[in-house]
């Protein structure tokens, strides 16, 4: 009689291996302890006398009919991708599985079955759950592995970079608005007014010009830090560049409006749907930028802490910010970043296509170095560099022969199948170990400078990789800093300071000849201010009448303020000039003093 009530019990009961088909929901669930049920349920039932009739309507209400229904729709297919005969070789292939799970539902969808003493057992819904595609392994190539010192790679890689360089030197706000463009500020002011209107049930208003100012304070803000941002306003901590665009609550007003896209066509496979608009905006526009012929892909980390990204977030514990979201960058040597993408799961590559060679012989690593590459304008003779996460020895063979990329990058151990080599490796379809320099470098046993050789793929592996960890830098020195419950608003300073930097590698690349060059401080600086002063109201000259109280008054002599941006300069709009004290030139001076001699 109790095996019977034990089987009852485990269809009630969720099995050990169910779990849930979305990858954001994986809150363990409580499995209760059958055997401890049942030893209640026979304590508390053992005095009753039970009866064929009460199992068999037990059974009635247990096992209705629809769950063989559902039982035969809950199998889910899996399909297997195979490359073409005419590029891969086609071995046995092993045939997809299907897979039958059972999940519990809420207690109000149950059906409940009342037994003696009221007793009440929960019947199961049989759920179909669609797991992921059965991982398929990945195919290799069969190298010979060879000893040789000295190898002709018969290609010679240009040592130039081929850039576009303007004639003219543009003014950073220009420079500024060829990543930063007038449609992006567009976007960022029609979606703030719908999302107000969506969330607040309140117009925001907001126009172009009052988004510029708004872009303004947070440039600045990248520059001068407080701990808070009403301290900018406080009475005590006022800083006047920030103070005087705007106040404080027109700023809070577009601040809590901000956003980046519309929330009514929400996209369930875009885990960035919130800021993927944005994204790709700014990342066609640095795409436009004349690209060199020497590239790295690096991971580059946008910090954030919070919780509310769930499982968009990611942990490098070999960053400096180790928690945040994950992009993947092509950069140039100098800093420039061209391409990238955010890490997003099995959903990373959605915008990508793969060939069936590539899907078949190329993992994460690769495959982000090669949806990288199909960028690169000028592929051929292009050098990329990246780390042993991207590096394997399929990917360095097939940039070469299909694309024409020549690569360099470190190698894993366990990509050498069948070459047994103890050290750390370096891959390169272009460079190997001739010609050897020597170098000084320290030595922490002898305590000394001592001579090292320096091979040829070594020099060029540390001379072209650190351009995405350039670009990290820069942005590091000058972040701006979104204190806000959106995640997606640490995606947008990420753009706002990426925007900067391109914009001021590319006013560096066309003033190369150029002596006096500004920093990376001062042109934000002065970003910061055209793209205030721009916009400013036309207002009428102050009234020249002065009352003797102010002349009474002892005045200090303020500095002589530096010269504005040409923007502000040349827009047209009224300037007043400051007063100081009264006083006189050099030359009146000396015609002064001439005079007096004579008349003396």
């Amino acid at each position: 009689m109790f095996s019977r009530t034990r089987k009852m019990m485990a269809l009630a009961l969720p099995p050990l291996d169910s779990g849930s088909s979305s990858e954001s929901e994986i809150d363990e669930q409580h499995i209760p302890d059958i055997d401890r049920l049942l030893a209640e349920f026979e304590e508390e039932n053992e005095n009753d006398d039970w009866n064929e009739e009460v199992f068999e309507e037990l059974d009635a209400q247990i096992v209705p009919e629809e769950i063989e229904m559902l039982r035969d729709e809950a199998v889910s297919e899996i399909s297997i991708h195979l490359p073409s005969s005419n590029q891969v070789p086609s071995p046995a292939t092993p045939l997809p599985t299907a897979s039958l799970s059972v999940t519990p539902v809420s207690s109000s969808s149950r059906r409940s079955a009342r037994v003696h003493k009221k007793t009440v057992i929960e019947t199961p819904v049989i759920t179909p759950v669609h797991h992921p595609k059965k991982k398929v392994p990945l195919k290799h190539i069969d190298f010979t592995w060879k000893s040789i010192k000295k190898f002709n790679f018969g290609v010679e890689v240009p040592v130039e970079q081929n850039y576009i360089i303007n004639d003219t030197i543009l003014t950073p706000l220009d420079y500024f608005t060829k990543i930063f463009s007038n449609e992006v500020i567009k976007l960022l002011v029609e979606q703030s007014n719908l999302f107000s209107i969506q969330k607040f049930s309140k117009p925001l208003s907001t126009t172009p010009e009052e988004m510029k100012n708004f872009l303004s304070i947070k440039l600045w803000m990248g520059i001068v830090k407080m701990p808070s941002y009403i301290d900018y306003w406080a009475q005590g901590t006022r800083f006047g560049p920030i103070a005087d665009i705007m106040p404080i609550k027109k700023y809070q007003h577009i601040l809590r409006c901000l956003h980046l896209t519309n929330n009514e066509y929400d996209n369930n496979t875009d885990r960035f749907f919130k800021a993927r608009e944005f994204i790709e905006k700014i990342r066609i526009n640095c795409l436009n930028i004349s690209q060199g012929n020497k590239f790295s892909i690096d991971e580059m980390m946008v910090p954030y802490k919070g919780k509310k990204a769930g499982s968009r977030r990611q942990y490098m514990k070999n960053k400096p910010k180790k928690w945040g979201f994950k992009l993947f960058v092509r950069a140039g040597i100098d800093g420039m970043v061209y391409d990238f993408f955010p890490y997003s799961g099995e959903n990373t590559f959605q915008n990508v296509q793969f060939s069936d060679y590539e899907n078949s012989y190329f993992g994460l690593g690769p495959k982000v170095v090669i949806a990288l590459c199909k960028t690169i304008p000028n592929k051929p003779l292009s050098t990329v560099f990246f780390d042993n996460f991207f590096t394997t020895p399929e990917l360095i063979h097939y940039l070469r022969h299909e694309y024409g990329i020549l690569s360099l990058g470190t190698l894993r151990k366990q990509h050498l199948r069948g070459c047994d080599i103890d050290d750390k490796n370096l891959a390169s379809s272009y460079a190997g170990e001739e010609p050897v320099q020597t170098i000084q470098r320290y030595s922490k046993t002898e305590k000394k400078k001592v001579p090292v050789p320096y091979p040829k793929i070594v020099e060029e592996y540390n001379t072209h990789m650190g351009g995405v960890d350039l670009a990290d830098m820069f942005i590091a020195l000058y972040r701006t800093n979104m204190k806000t419950h959106k995640w997606y608003m640490a995606l947008f300073s990420q753009m706002l300071d990426l925007s900067v930097n391109n914009a001021w590698l590319l006013y560096r690349r066309d003033s190369k000849s150029e002596k006096n060059t500004m920093r990376l401080k001062e042109f934000r600086k002065d970003i910061a201010i055209a793209l205030a002063c721009k916009n400013k109201p036309r207002v009428g000259r102050p009234s020249s009448s002065i009352t003797k109280e102010k002349q009474n008054v002892k005045k200090v002599q303020t500095p002589v303020a530096p010269r504005p941006p040409q923007e502000v300069i040349q827009d047209k709009i009224d300037h007043c000039p400051a007063f100081t004290t009264k006083g006189r030139c050099i030359s009146n001076v000396e015609h002064l003093s001439i005079r007096c001699h004579i008349e003396w």
